[in-house]
């Protein structure tokens, strides 16, 4: 059912392993993901997100690969990362934010959420804005 659909999703962000499925492939790093994010866009999929955990995550849109890696964390309860960083991603996205800058502040939104003891505790825009600029964060935009 997912082939018959996925050419007309605009974002997808699967984890490692819900990627390693659509693309038919094991994902377990960068390298791999790319590949993993090229085969998902040649599906229909405009805009491949994979998140890699404490590997940080890549988006691929089809013309250029951005890797955002995860902001340190003291990690106390990863339930609802995901859900975090996605909802962070949606609304950078929803107020015009580029790719990369949504990219940028889910991956900051997430690290936060990690350090919460319950899922339902999600982080302040403040507190996300002071985590971006109190770190020496580096995203790689590549074509390759």
């Amino acid at each position: 059912m997912v082939n018959t659909i996925i050419d007309n999703i605009d974002y997808i962000t699967p984890n490692e392993t819900e990627a390693g499925l659509l693309a038919n492939m094991a994902v377990n790093d960068i390298e791999s993901a790319k590949c993993a994010a090229k085969i998902i866009h040649q599906k229909g999929v405009k805009n491949t997100i994979i998140t890699l955990g404490s590997k940080g995550s890549l988006a691929y849109d089809g013309t250029q690969f951005i890797y955002s890696p995860a902001f340190p964390a003291v990690v106390k309860n990863t339930a609802g990362a995901g859900d975090a960083f996605n909802g962070a991603l949606a609304s950078g996205l929803a107020k015009g934010k580029s790719l990369a800058s949504a990219l940028c502040y889910a991956s900051a939104f997430a690290s936060l959420a990690v350090e919460t003891p319950n899922a339902s505790d999600m982080p302040e825009n403040d507190s996300v804005l002071h985590r971006i600029q109190g770190s020496h964060y580096k995203q790689t935009i590549s074509t390759h």
